[in-house]
C-alpha cells in the first residue's frame, strides 16, 4: 500500500451515502520506504539505522547509542527483551493450553459419540443374536457394519 504518499490519513465512511463517519477513529499510515529530505523522511531513515552515527535526530541517536553502546543501556535492553520473551512465552502457553483444551473437548465428544455408537451397536448385535438366533457374522451383516470395523466387534464378543 502507500499510494506513493509518505503519510496519509484514513477515516471511516458510510458506503451508502459516502459521508464521513465522524466517531473519532482515524488511522494514520506512514510509508517508511519514503525517506526523502523532510522531517518525516529523516525519521523513517533513522528507524532503519543500525549504527547510531547515521541517525539524523540527536535525541534518537543518543537513546540508540545508550542502548547499544553503554553497559547500563545494554543491560536494560537485555532486561526489556527478557521481559518481552517471558510475556511471549506466557501468552504462547496460554494459547496452547486453550487450544489443547478445545481439541481435548472435541476429541472427547468424538470419542464419546463413537463409544456411544459402539455401545448401541453392541446392544443391537446381542439382541439379534439372542432373539433372532443370528450368528455374530449375520448380525454384523444385518447392521451393515463395514469390514474395517468388524474386527473390533469380533474381539469384544470373543472376550
Amino acid at each position: 500500500m502507500g499510494y506513493g504518499l509518505p503519510i496519509y490519513h484514513s477515516r471511516y465512511r458510510i458506503d451508502e451515502n459516502n459521508e464521513r463517519l465522524d466517531e473519532g477513529t482515524e488511522i494514520i499510515y506512514v510509508n517508511a520506504n519514503i525517506q526523502e529530505d523532510t522531517a518525516l523522511g529523516r525519521l523513517m531513515h533513522d528507524m532503519f539505522c543500525t549504527d547510531p552515527k547515521d541517525i539524523h535526530y540527536e535525541f534518537l541517536r543518543k537513546r540508540v547509542r545508550y542502548y547499544k553502546e553503554n553497559e547500563g543501556g545494554k543491560r536494560e535492553m537485555c532486561e526489556i527483551w527478557e521481559e518481552i520473551r517471558r510475556k511471549g512465552l506466557l501468552e504462547g502457553e496460554a494459547i496452547g493450553e486453550a487450544r489443547g483444551k478445545a481439541i481435548g473437548r472435541q476429541d472427547g465428544l468424538i470419542e464419546g459419540k463413537l463409544i456411544g455408537k459402539q455401545q448401541g451397536i453392541i446392544v443391537s448385535i446381542k439382541k439379534l443374536m439372542s432373539k433372532n438366533a443370528y450368528t455374530l457374522e449375520e448380525a454384523l451383516d444385518f447392521l451393515d457394519i463395514p469390514k474395517e470395523e468388524r474386527s473390533l466387534y469380533i474381539e469384544i464378543f470373543a472376550s
